[in-house]
């Protein structure tokens, strides 16, 4: 696999709210820190893993329109 140089890739930023030792950062943290994955990579699979729902869902509800 060919890696992509850092300075040819979109670059994001995500914020966080200050939600204390059980946020949204440290869910984050804790379930890449399980995969053994960084937290970018934990990011852009639930981004996938959404758009993925979402075409799905889409999918679904066209096949239900074309019964109706």
């Amino acid at each position: 696999m060919t890696k992509i140089q850092a300075v040819d890739r979109e670059k994001f930023i995500v914020r966080f709210d200050d939600e204390g030792d059980n946020g949204t950062r440290q869910q984050v943290a804790e379930a890449s820190n399980v995969l053994h994955i960084s937290m970018n990579a934990w990011v852009l699979q639930a981004i996938d893993e959404k758009l993925a729902r979402g075409a799905r869902i889409d999918r679904l509800l066209d096949a239900v329109e074309r019964t109706i």
